[in-house]
């Protein structure tokens, strides 16, 4: 009696895995199946990573900063632990000087990401919300568009007296 693994998304109800062999086939009835192994942590982060890109566009930038972001914050963690929350604070948003701190081999790279990177994640995010903005008015037909000019270019009078 053949042992099979039951493939979930490959192939349609009844295909089935031969456990030994490897190879495809249908399943006849009476046979064993084996259930398949649940997915582990790295299978399921693996899964979730790939998926997205079915994301809309903002979401989806916005995760691809996840890794940098998190080296910023293990930066901004370490500063804060050696140097003091204030200094590492001021680091950031580079009032201080990294030449001004205890560690300052720590201080250098906080400081530099923080002149280099804070005013580029800002900017790509205000770039990005000024051009959907954009982009939603660009879809409205010009003549909707200079009948709205307009509308609010006339001046509204009272004709009633």
């Amino acid at each position: 009696m053949a042992l099979l693994m039951q493939v979930h998304d490959s192939f349609p109800f009844g295909a089935m895995r031969d456990h030994v062999t490897g190879m495809f086939r249908v399943v006849t009835s009476g046979e064993l199946l084996i259930p398949p192994p649940a997915p582990n942590w790295r299978t399921r982060t693996r899964r979730l990573w790939r998926s997205r890109e079915a994301l809309p566009r903002l979401q989806r930038w916005l995760l691809r900063l996840v890794p940098g972001f998190l080296g910023l914050v293990a930066l901004y963690l370490l500063n804060g632990f050696l140097n003091g929350w204030a200094q590492a604070y001021n680091l950031l948003v580079t009032i201080t000087s990294p030449g001004d701190v205890r560690q300052q081999l720590c201080a250098w790279p906080l400081s530099l990401a923080g002149w280099a990177v804070m005013p580029a994640l800002i900017g790509g995010a205000v770039g990005y919300i000024v051009t959907t903005q954009i982009d939603t008015h660009r879809t409205q037909e010009l003549a909707e568009v200079l009948d709205e000019l307009r509308r609010y270019s006339i001046p509204q009078t009272d004709e009633e007296g």
